[in-house]
Order: C-alpha cells, then sequence, then structure tokens
C-alpha cells in the first residue's frame, strides 16, 4: 500500500495524502507513507508560502489536530487572500479550489 490504509478500510476515509502519495509515487519523489494530511510537514524542505511555487506541496488546517489537508500548490489570490490547491477528497472529487491563508500551516518542495 501506498500509505498504510489496508483493503479493510471504508471508502468514506479521507484520502487526500493517499492522492498525493500517489502521484509522488508515480514521479518517484520522497512521499509520506501515510494517509495523514500533516505527515507532510517532515517531507522534503520547508518553503515560505510566498516563495511557493506550483507543483510545491501545502498543508492545511482542516478541523481541529491532528486533521489536515494536503495537495498541491497552484496558485495564489492576493485580493482573497486564498491559496489555490490541486488535491484529493476536495468535493469528493480531485480538484483545484480555494483555501484561506490563514488555513496554511506549511508548504514543502520535494523536488
Amino acid at each position: 500500500m501506498l500509505c498504510g490504509l489496508g483493503s479493510d478500510q471504508p471508502d468514506e476515509v479521507p484520502w487526500c495524502s493517499s492522492f498525493v502519495n500517489a502521484i509522488c509515487w508515480l514521479l518517484r519523489l520522497p512521499r509520506s507513507k501515510s494517509a495523514a494530511a500533516r505527515s507532510w510537514l517532515g517531507i522534503g524542505v520547508a518553503v515560505n508560502v510566498f516563495h511557493a511555487r506550483p507543483g510545491d506541496i501545502i498543508v492545511l488546517a482542516r478541523g481541529a489536530p491532528p486533521s489536515g489537508h494536503v495537495g498541491f500548490y497552484a496558485g495564489f489570490d492576493p485580493v482573497a487572500q486564498t491559496v489555490e490547491v490541486l488535491g484529493g477528497n476536495q468535493s469528493d472529487a480531485v480538484s483545484i479550489a480555494k483555501f484561506k491563508m490563514a488555513d496554511v500551516l506549511g508548504v514543502r518542495r520535494v523536488a
């Protein structure tokens, strides 16, 4: 398994980290090997959010710790103060969604 989920896991588990692990595995990049979004905070090199580049991994706070969300940085809207994230489990799909800058826990560069 790419991130430690067993075949007996219900299909309603959060899968954002599974998506990021799968893409990193396909690209032969370092990966967290965990289904926990915040596990990505220890992978790669920390990058200031204002220096993030498309493809960097962005970790967001969602709910109470240890909950979170993870995806790939896709852009920044300075007017709305939001980051755009390409990720899985965004409205139960792979999509680009906007999140508040205040929710950013960290940005990691793995390539």
